[in-house]
């Protein structure tokens, strides 16, 4: 596109938001993969690009315009999900002399991705969730200057930009130690330290607590008081137990059911197949009141040939699976991180 300013015609390219259904219509690529349609697509990307890049006016600004994710990028935390499904264009397809601009969507982190030419993700204007709650918002102001002298290839024009932050709608998390005997009140008191940033604001409010205490926190007091602090939405309430309080208060894993009966209830709940679960009840057995607790490798282990090392031990220790673990009983948690070479940094809880 040919766009008329003020001061002069700008070069506009612009590349919509793609995806690789758009590449199914054709019979041939709907055997590929999801990986092989989003490395078709980025080809199709960079074909269209180099075309559109060669038939600038190299006198002129031009202006890349994209709705995609760039290699190299720092995606918000919300986004993180959508990675394995994006079309991620490759750092070289846009990076080109022939542009003065490359403005870049769909990220919604501000960030500068690199100088010459120069490129931004402006960001969003407004936060979507709690991955944005520390990040600025707000949008690029765009500057061109005349070079004094171009390389061959390179556009006359240079782009500089600024970011102006706005005032978006502010997320908060409000982290409560609740683990006393009344919650509700600790969860208050947090609340009202944070009064001057809750107006207007998307709120979570964060509970950590224990099943002995968990009983006596009132959710409606907390949410009346995030109201009436003129808060604009709560977003949740949330009572988090921590991981030993939630393995304790599995009474019967802990204390009623034998080792071997727990370790079995605990590969069914992983869905481990009846064969292999099988062999690792078998060494269980055999392991099981064997001795002192050790841990250094495959010496002191079992290596089954899938990746897995099994502990010895007596029965205040666990059985530890790679890096998951067992706990035998609920007074003792041994946590263990088995390394390629077989060595185990190992940890008691």
């Amino acid at each position: 596109f040919h766009v008329a300013t003020r001061q002069g015609v700008v070069q506009v390219v612009a590349i919509p938001w793609v995806t690789p259904h758009t590449l199914l219509t054709k019979e041939e690529n709907r055997a590929l993969t999801i990986q092989e349609l989003n490395g078709l697509m980025a080809d199709k990307i960079e074909e269209i690009v180099d075309t559109r890049a060669q038939e600038l006016d190299l006198n002129r600004p031009a202006i890349l315009t994209m709705h995609n994710s760039v290699q190299g990028a720092a995606f918000s935390s919300e986004q993180d999900i959508m990675l394995g499904n994006d079309v991620i264009v490759r750092a070289d397809t846009i990076r080109k002399s022939a542009f003065s601009y490359v403005a870049l969507g769909h990220i919604h982190k501000y960030q500068l991705v690199w100088n010459e030419p120069l490129a931004v993700y402006c960001g969003s204007l407004e936060r979507i969730d709690f991955g944005e709650e520390k990040e600025d918002k707000g949008f690029v102001i765009v500057s061109f200057d005349e070079r004094e002298q171009a390389e061959v290839g390179q556009n006359r024009w240079r782009a500089s930009h600024e970011f102006v932050k706005t005032a978006a709608r502010p997320f908060l998390t409000i982290k409560v130690d609740g683990n006393v005997a009344q919650p509700t009140e600790a969860a208050l008191y947090e609340i009202a330290k944070q009064a001057k940033k809750l107006a207007g604001a998307v709120v979570k409010v964060i509970v950590r607590t224990s099943t002995e205490f968990a009983a006596a926190l009132r959710e409606a007091d907390i949410r009346r008081a995030l109201h009436e602090a003129g808060v604009s939405y709560i977003a949740a309430v949330v009572k988090d137990l921590d991981r030993g309080e939630r393995l304790r208060s599995n009474d019967q894993l802990a204390e009623q059911l034998s080792p071997h009966d727990a370790l079995e209830r605990y590969l069914k709940h992983r869905k481990t197949t009846p064969a292999r679960a099988s062999t690792l009840l078998r060494y269980a057995d055999e392991l099981i009141g064997v001795g002192t607790p050790t841990i250094s490798g495959a010496d002191h282990g079992d290596q089954n040939g899938t990746g897995e090392l099994v502990a010895k031990g007596k029965q205040n220790t666990l059985i530890v699976v790679g890096v998951f673990c067992l706990p035998i009983r609920s007074n003792a948690l041994l946590i263990c991180m088995v390394q390629p070479d077989h060595r185990a940094t190992c940890q008691t809880m």
